[in-house]
C-alpha cells in the first residue's frame, strides 16, 4: 500500500502480538516510508512488526478517532462527522467524505481539529501550555484494467502552541507543515512499487531564549522518491528477486546538536538507498536475505553505509511460529520526527541523521489452549547518533546573551533488550493482552531512551452494541542529559485510560474516554510537563 493510502486511514489497528495506540496529537507521518518491500508471503505472522518503534507522546489525546477509512474498497457509508468535548478543555472535531467511491476509483478529503490547554507546575507562578491543530487531507486512487494503481495524497497542517519551552513564560508559537505524494503500483511476476514525495514543516515565530535573545527557528524541506522492482524465480511463484532504490533530500536550518556554535546552519544533504534482497515463501517457511547499502551526500559522518537485511520465519503449524529479524540502515530525524515525540519538541534544533548498524530480534509465538496466546524475542539494537532529549548550551558569547537551549542532542546508543506478550479471548465477551520490554541501556529508537517499556489493554463487549476498553502505558527510568548534572530523571510515564463506546444506531454513535486517570505528571520534554487527567465526551455519525 502507498504512503496516500496509509496516511488517511484513521482505524485503530491492534495486532494480536503488539497492542498499539494513535500517537497523543496525531502527528504527521512522514510522506518518506521505509523502503518499499515485497508483498507479504502467505504465512501467519509478518515479523516486520517486531521491530516497530514505540512512541511516547504523552501530552495532547486522540481518544475515539474518526471512523473514515481511506483508500481499499467502496464504503457503505462515505462520510463521518465526530466531535468530543472535556473540560478544562480538550476538544477534537473531523468530517470526512468520499466524493468517489467506486471499485476501481476512490477520492476522499477530511478536516479535523485537536486542542488542549492545561497548567504546568514546573514554573513559578504556573504557565498554560496549550495546543491548536488544524489539518485539511485529502487523496485518491485509481485502479486500470491492466492493474496498476496509481495513487495521490495532500495534506497540511497548521498548529498554534503555547509552551515555557524556551523561554521564562509561556511563548506563543505557530508550525506549518505541508506534504504531498504520488505512487504507482502493479505488475504479477514482475512487480513494481514507485512513490514520490515532498514535504515541508517549519515554524512560524522567532524564539525569545531566556537572555532575550531572538533566536531563528529551524525549518525543513524534504523531497524523496523511493521504489521497488521484484523478479518472480521459477513456475511457482514462491521465490523473487527485489531491488529496492530510493533517494532522500533534505534542506535543513537550525542550530546542530552537538555542535558549540551560535550560527546556525543552512544545508541540503541526502541519502542513496539500494536494497537487493532474495525471498523464498513456503507454506511453513519465509526466507528473505537482503542487504541495505546507503550513500550518504554532503553527509558529516561516513559516506557508504551498510546494513542487513534478513528475516527467517518458521511457522510448523498454526499454533507456533518462530522468527528471526535484522535490519538497519540511514535516515534523517527531521522536525516530523521531533514532532512525533512531543508537539512541543520542535524548535531551534536543525534535523540530523542517525545510521542503525544493526536491528534485531529473535523470538516465537505460541497458542497453548483455548484462545490463551503467549510469545517471547530478545535482541539488539545499535544506532549511530541518535537524538536524545538535552539540555545543551550552544553560544560563544561571555555575556550569556546568545546562550541557546537546545532540547535534542545526539549520543550512540546500543543496548540488549528482552521481553514477551500474552493474550487471551473470552469468546466475545472480552480480550486482555500486554507486552512489555527491557532494554539494558535504553531504548535505542526514542528520543527518552526508557529502561522499560508495558503496553497492555482490556477490552469487554458485555451487550452487543456496547463496549469498554482499558488501557496501560508505561515508560519507566526516562531521562535526558543536562550540563555540569549529567542524567536528570524526566520520571515515569505512567498512563491509564478508560473508553466507553455505545452504538445508539448503525450511523449514530456516543463514547467518553477519560486519560491518565492516575493523573501522574512527568516530563514530555526537558522543561514541559505533560497533561495531567483528561479525556473526551462526544459522539460519531455516520453518513
Amino acid at each position: 500500500m502507498t504512503a496516500a493510502a496509509q496516511d488517511l486511514t484513521t482505524e485503530i489497528t491492534v495486532d494480536r502480538t503488539v497492542v498499539t495506540e494513535l500517537p497523543d496529537a496525531e502527528p504527521l507521518k512522514s510522506v518518506f516510508p521505509v523502503m518499499p518491500q515485497l508483498p507479504a508471503a502467505d504465512f501467519r505472522l509478518q515479523p516486520a512488526i517486531y521491530n516497530r518503534a514505540s512512541v511516547f507522546s504523552p501530552l495532547a489525546g486522540n481518544l475515539n478517532a474518526p471512523l473514515y477509512t481511506g483508500i481499499n474498497a467502496p464504503l457503505d457509508y462515505r462520510g463521518y462527522a465526530f466531535g468530543g468535548y472535556f473540560p478544562a478543555f480538550n476538544a477534537e472535531a473531523a468530517l470526512g467524505y468520499r466524493f468517489v467511491n467506486t471499485k476501481d476509483t476512490q477520492a476522499g478529503a477530511a478536516l479535523s481539529y485537536n486542542g488542549f490547554s492545561y497548567k504546568s507546575k514546573l514554573q513559578e507562578p504556573e504557565t498554560t501550555v496549550s495546543s491548536n491543530t488544524f489539518r485539511a487531507q485529502a487523496d485518491a486512487s485509481h485502479r486500470f484494467d491492466a492493474g496498476a494503481t496509481v495513487t495521490a495524497y495532500v495534506d497540511y497542517m497548521y498548529s498554534a502552541l503555547k509552551s515555557p519551552l524556551f523561554a521564562a513564560e509561556a511563548q506563543k508559537q505557530n508550525i506549518s507543515a505541508f506534504r504531498a505524494s504520488a505512487g504507482v503500483s502493479g505488475g504479477k511476476r514482475i512487480a513494481y512499487d514507485i512513490d514520490l514525495g515532498y514535504s515541508h514543516f517549519g515554524l512560524g515565530k522567532d524564539i525569545v531564549n531566556r537572555f532575550g535573545t531572538n533566536i531563528a527557528p529551524a525549518s525543513d524541506d524534504r523531497f524523496g522518491i523511493d521504489g521497488i522492482v521484484s523478479f518472480a524465480i521459477g513456475h511457482e511463484g514462491n521465490t523473487a528477486f527485489a531491488l529496492g532504490l530510493g533517494a532522500d533530500f533534505l534542506k535543513s536550518t537550525g542550530f546542530k546538536p552537538g555542535e558549540f556554535d551560535v550560527t546556525p546552519v543552512d544545508e541540503t544533504s541526502g541519502i542513496i538507498k539500494i536494497n537487493p534482497a532474495l525471498r523464498y515463501a513456503g507454506k511453513k517457511a519465509s526466507i528473505k536475505i537482503g542487504a541495505i547499502v546507503n550513500f550518504g551526500v554532503n553527509s558529516p559522518d561516513k559516506v557508504f553505509h551498510i546494513a542487513p537485511d534478513v528475516t527467517l520465519c518458521w511457522t510448523p503449524s498454526g499454533a507456533f511460529d518462530a522468527y528471526v529479524t535484522a535490519d538497519g540502515g540511514e535516515h534523517f530525524n527531521d522536525l516530523r520526527w521531533q514532532y512525533e515525540q512531543s508537539v512541543f519538541a520542535p524548535g531551534a534544533t536543525a534535523s540530523t541523521r542517525s545510521f542503525t548498524k544493526l536491528r534485531s530480534r529473535i523470538g516465537f509465538n505460541a497458542h497453548l489452549f483455548n484462545d490463551f496466546r503467549i510469545g517471547a524475542f530478545a535482541g539488539y539494537g545499535y544506532v549511530n547518533n541518535l537524538p536524545v532529549y538535552a539540555l545543551t548550551l550552544r553560544g560563544a558569547d561571555a555575556t550569556g546573551s546568545a546562550l541557546l537551549p537546545l532540547i535534542f542532542d545526539t549520543e550512540r546508543a546500543k543496548s540488549w533488550y528482552f521481553g514477551g506478550n500474552i493474550g487471551y479471548d473470552f469468546r466475545r465477551y472480552a480480550s486482555i493482552s500486554a507486552e512489555g520490554r527491557y532494554y539494558t541501556k535504553g531504548d535505542f529508537s526514542s528520543a527518552d531512551r526508557a529502561h522499560m517499556v508495558l503496553d497492555a489493554s482490556l477490552k469487554i463487549f458485555p451487550i452487543e452494541k456496547l463496549s469498554f476498553e482499558a488501557t496501560y502505558t508505561l515508560r519507566a527510568r526516562r531521562h535526558y542529559s543536562a550540563p555540569l548534572v549529567g542524567c536528570v530523571n524526566m520520571h515515569n510515564s505512567s498512563l491509564l485510560g478508560l473508553t466507553a463506546n455505545y452504538a445508539i444506531t448503525e450511523r449514530f454513535s456516543a463514547f467518553a474516554s477519560v486519560r491518565n486517570l492516575l493523573n501522574r505528571r512527568c516530563l514530555s520534554t526537558p522543561l514541559v510537563e505533560s497533561r495531567p487527567l483528561h479525556g473526551l465526551v462526544g459522539v460519531s455519525y455516520l453518513f
